[in-house]
């Protein structure tokens, strides 16, 4: 189970015994829907970890405002991306210079620029969707974790883990209390 090293580390499975190992993956597996529906659905025919490749750029209500502020940097980024002149391989054409440099573009070109924003925001709208059903996973995995140890877990060790304080997106998904 690859999910579980987003919410743990080695170091806290270890206190484990083989059945809580068992019971803490099925809290896990009954948080993310991937038990008790079809392969990869939840019970609305949503896939149960939502990354997928889609072009939705709206965020659910309940994200935080920092978050969105994150999707208004990325699109700034990729906006700035998108205004400079990609490396021209072609032979020197003072026409063609001269609209890119006076932002003269074409309706085929600002379409493109326009689907390529999308994308960039929808890749981190739905990187939101999965981190917020990891978050809402690692609560119910924590407080089983919780029961059976009664200790607190340290957490994930894992670069990858949206929940490891070297993350980048670490901020914006802070431990439980």
């Amino acid at each position: 189970m690859t999910v579980i090293f987003q919410l743990f580390c080695v170091e806290d499975l270890q206190r484990l015994s083989e059945a809580q190992l068992t019971i803490l993956r099925d809290t896990i597996t009954d948080a993310l829907n991937l038990k008790t529906n079809p392969p990869g659905r939840t019970a609305d025919g949503a896939p149960a970890l939502p990354l997928e490749v889609i072009d939705h750029t709206e965020l659910p209500a309940s994200a935080p405002p920092e978050i969105r502020d994150a999707l208004k940097k990325r699109f700034e980024e990729v906006s700035q991306q998108l205004k400079a002149p990609p490396r021209d391989l072609s032979p020197f054409d003072f026409e063609a210079l001269k609209r890119r440099h006076f932002n003269e573009r074409n309706t085929e070109e600002r379409n493109k620029e326009t689907e390529i924003l999308q994308w960039a925001i929808s890749c981190e709208v739905n990187n939101f969707k999965f981190y917020d059903q990891l978050l809402r996973a690692r609560e119910k995995a924590y407080q089983k974790f919780y029961e059976l140890t009664q200790q607190r877990p340290k957490g994930p060790d894992s670069p990858y883990s949206p929940f490891n304080p070297l993350h980048p997106l670490y901020n914006y998904f802070p431990p439980p209390p």
